[in-house]
């Protein structure tokens, strides 16, 4: 039977129109969906597990349809979450980071952001794979591996996983995130939700030809999230499209917040580079270091060609676009002769984690020793041969609290300041821009989760903190050496969200369709 839709291709907004038009259910989507994960999860192992009340609550959308209730332009669309996002038992689906350590763990709730898509009429399909602990258990393991789940494959590269001895090699899909990104690209939703402390959105959906945005943090609400660091994380959505990672984004906000536009994000899908003003990084210096990335000269002459004559195409729209402009370096973040992102995960991860643990239902493990004994109790599940350490918890055991409450709050207003004025808008006012872009594949994402600054509310009312300006990706090209995509991101200062939907939109207007992984593409039939 001819699919109703490509699930490779498909928008949600393609999928709005079909349902708008009665030519699909949301039934239909999900048990499409549902069918494409069942051909490939096996060997991409980018779904934990399904919802099995996902076609019952898909049937209750399409009965609200047809009485004429439609919630939101994201009514009856499937959506994939990481699962370190907290879902009720009603939804039938755990909540585990990955961990065996969790199974048995049983939220109160679901955490705010998924009863916001609830709320909007979503269908939350399953739980995504991710990096166990979102890439916060052990040194030298792979992103995208965790016990529940194993290791996430690149739809795209050919030949699969080939470790390297670098942890972003170019055959990795990148992470924590992964399981979100892989599934997007393979068809098995249209959406995700996932987290970033630093690189888990941005990373592994460049590597998946994904739009995807780290929104300036608190303006996503957080709450029901397993932490790395409160004071770094957020959730920010994954898509195919600029307009649906518009309406997703509008659709997670928190509608209190007021920096959010009363009429949601999508006024900013513009398609036109004016009135933009941007500054593009230098390709051949702002990339991952050689013990990040195994160097390959090809693939690397290939991203920075193509990415250049991505400037030269934007520069025919903005000819007063700046090149070769400074940007914040990881040195720059140093600070007292340690990485300040380092420094709060490790600070605050036990803290973080157990506040988490003790606002559960029920929990066979209430603390971070008892979880680091848990990996020790079964080590051939969480402890393998081949990734047999802990040693980020571990070391978190050791750092917790070391700050002082005084030495805390001196080094968070040194992050701020240095990730912030000190760092990013310093840039932005040196070269009058509101946006630099640069390479994905680079360590643009640490200033933008250190920033910060105060500011007045738009009401003038009252000062407020902006912490962790947004950034978001933008989808280019693939690598020939073995098919992996790459493209740019964007950086702007907080609160930018609009600018940033802005960017994505011009981009998406001036380049190519993303592409999709060539081995799926004869398993769908190109309908839209």
């Amino acid at each position: 039977m001819k699919d109703a839709f490509d699930v490779l291709t498909a928008t949600a907004s393609d999928l709005q129109k079909k349902l708008t038009d009665g030519d699909i259910s949301s039934v239909q989507i999900v048990q499409q969906y549902l069918a494409q994960i069942e051909k490939h999860n096996d060997y991409l192992r980018a779904v934990l597990e399904l919802s099995p009340h996902a076609q019952e609550i898909a049937l209750k959308l399409d009965s609200e349809r047809k009485s004429g209730k439609v919630r939101s332009p994201l009514h009856g669309i499937p959506v994939l979450l990481k699962d370190n996002i907290a879902v009720s038992p009603d939804l039938g689906l755990k909540t585990t980071a990955g961990s065996f350590a969790l199974i048995e763990s049983i939220p109160k709730g679901n955490a705010s952001v998924v009863d916001q898509l609830l709320k909007a009429g979503m269908i939350v399909l399953g739980k995504a794979n991710l990096s166990e602990f979102a890439n916060f258990k052990g040194s030298d393991i792979q992103p995208g591996w965790s016990p529940r789940g194993g290791q996430t494959q690149s739809a795209y590269v050919r030949g699969g996983l080939v470790p390297d001895g670098t942890i972003l090699g170019h055959s990795s899909p990148g992470g924590s995130s992964t399981g979100c990104a892989v599934g997007l690209s393979a068809g098995f939703a249209t959406l995700a939700l996932g987290t970033e402390t630093d690189g888990s959105l941005i990373t592994p959906a460049n590597r998946a030809a994904l739009y995807a945005m780290r929104p300036t943090q608190g303006l996503v609400p957080q709450g029901g999230v397993i932490p790395i660091a409160n004071i770094l994380d957020t959730v920010g959505p994954m898509a195919k499209s600029v307009e649906d990672l518009a309406n997703l984004l509008t659709v997670i906000v928190d509608p209190s917040h007021p920096n959010v536009p009363k009429n949601g994000y999508a006024a900013a899908l513009t398609k036109t580079w004016d009135g933009i003003r941007v500054g593009f990084l230098d390709p051949g210096t702002f990339f991952f270091a050689p013990d990040v990335i195994k160097p390959n000269q090809n693939a690397t002459t290939q991203m920075e060609t193509e990415i250049r004559a991505a400037y030269q195409k934007i520069k025919t729209y903005l000819p007063q676009a700046q090149e070769n402009v400074s940007y914040v370096t990881l040195d720059d973040l140093e600070y007292k002769g340690r990485d300040i992102l380092s420094i709060f995960m490790m600070n605050d991860f036990k803290n973080d984690l157990e506040n988490y643990l003790r606002g559960l239902a029920t929990s066979k493990v209430k603390t971070l020793e008892d979880i680091i004994q848990f990996n020790k109790d079964n080590k051939d599940e969480e402890l393998p041969p081949f990734y047999p350490n802990q040693d980020a918890l571990e070391s978190a055991l050791n750092a917790a609290n070391k700050l002082s409450l005084s030495e805390r709050e001196e080094a968070i207003s040194w992050m701020r300041q240095a990730g912030g004025p000190s760092g990013i808008d310093k840039y932005l006012k040196k070269y009058n821009v509101d946006v630099i872009i640069g390479p994905a594949d680079c360590e643009c994402t640490e200033p933008p989760a250190a920033a910060g600054k105060s500011e007045q509310s738009p009401s003038r009312v009252f000062k407020m903190t902006a912490k962790g300006y947004p950034v978001a990706t933008m989808p280019l090209s693939t690598l020939d050496l073995n098919g992996r995509p790459f493209g740019v991101s964007a950086v702007a200062s907080a609160h930018q969200e609009e600018l940033l939907i802005k960017v994505m939109s011009a981009w998406e207007a001036t380049f190519p369709p993303r592409s999709v992984p060539p081995t799926l593409r004869s398993a769908a039939t190109s309908a839209i």
